[in-house]
């Protein structure tokens, strides 16, 4: 009889669906941890719901954005596409995940806001809730760029939504005395800085890089200014 051919050419964008799939049932069952909580105010929950929406919400953008970029590029390319079909589910779990993740992401918030956690718990959260939003944010501006196929999405149109973002926690840190949102957000400003010259610029041509230059003075200036505005109100500092 006729000998079989070997089959070789494997579905592995199962595995990412797989892994991000089991990030929404896990952020699903943390959701329904957290509404149990303000259902019953009980401090072991408080404690079990905080720990547990942390740990998911970090899983998700170490692990869940990469397997969400990584299907992207199979919908892009359409990998393998006469084997298998990549259509816009590759596209719409996303926001799915994106969704349950902002949901469990204000779950934890107002945990942490409890009367069983301490000042400096608050503080992390907070800092920790900013991160992952610019996580998110990041993560969705290389996804639209990414299918709009702009090169180098990662570079330059990272560190002006980093600087951005850098400025609105200086100025939500000035606004609401939050001194740790403040620092926060000069740390965030200095490393988009040092990104910027040490990786952005190396390739650009000296018309786009007048351009990042006269910008980045803008947003300097402008952080100046907020600054001395309300460096005479920052007093005491809110929780």
């Amino acid at each position: 009889g006729d000998e079989g051919q070997s089959y070789n050419q494997y579905n592995e964008d199962l595995i990412q669906m797989r892994n991000v799939w089991l990030l929404i049932y896990s952020a699903i069952f943390a959701s329904c941890l957290s509404m149990l909580f303000f259902k019953r105010r009980s401090n072991f929950i408080a404690v079990g719901a905080l720990a547990m929406n942390s740990l998911v919400l970090l899983a998700f953008v170490t692990g869940g954005l990469f397997d969400l970029a990584t299907l992207r590029t199979s919908y892009i390319h359409q990998s393998l596409v006469e084997y298998y079909h990549r259509g816009l589910t590759y596209i719409l779990l996303r926001y799915l995940a994106v969704v349950v993740m902002i949901a469990l992401l204000w779950f934890n918030h107002k945990i942490s806001r409890h009367q069983l956690f301490n000042v400096q718990l608050r503080k992390s959260t907070q800092l920790y809730f900013h991160f992952i939003v610019l996580l998110l944010l990041s993560s969705e501006m290389v996804h639209w760029l990414e299918l709009a196929k702009v090169e180098n999405s990662f570079r330059l149109s990272l560190s002006i939504l980093w600087g951005c973002y850098g400025l609105f926690l200086v100025v939500l840190g000035l606004s609401r005395d939050l001194k740790h949102v403040r620092v926060g957000g000069i740390v965030l400003f200095a490393f988009t800085l040092v990104k910027l010259f040490a990786y952005d610029m190396s390739d650009m041509s000296t018309i786009l890089k007048t351009i990042v230059m006269v910008t980045l003075g803008a947003l300097l200036l402008t952080a100046s200014f907020i600054y001395n505005k309300y460096k005479s109100s920052t007093g005491n500092e809110t929780p």
